[in-house]
């Protein structure tokens, strides 16, 4: 089996986190925190994908 390293673990968890309260901002008709939201998660999967799966998108990458 694989062991995950602890960034990913760190940023998975967030992209999460992120996709419920977007949810949640929808839910509740809040679209300026759900457009908000939507760009935070976005960014956390350029992250993600650069930092562990740069292998199968090596193009990518993420604002500074």
């Amino acid at each position: 089996m694989k062991i995950l390293p602890k960034g990913f673990i760190k940023l998975d968890q967030k992209f999460h986190m992120t996709a419920n309260e977007v949810a949640n901002a929808v839910d509740t008709n809040d679209f300026k925190t759900a457009i908000s939201l939507y760009s935070e998660m976005t960014q956390s999967c350029l992250s993600c994908h650069s930092a562990y799966a740069n292998d199968r998108f090596k193009n990518l990458k993420t604002k500074k």
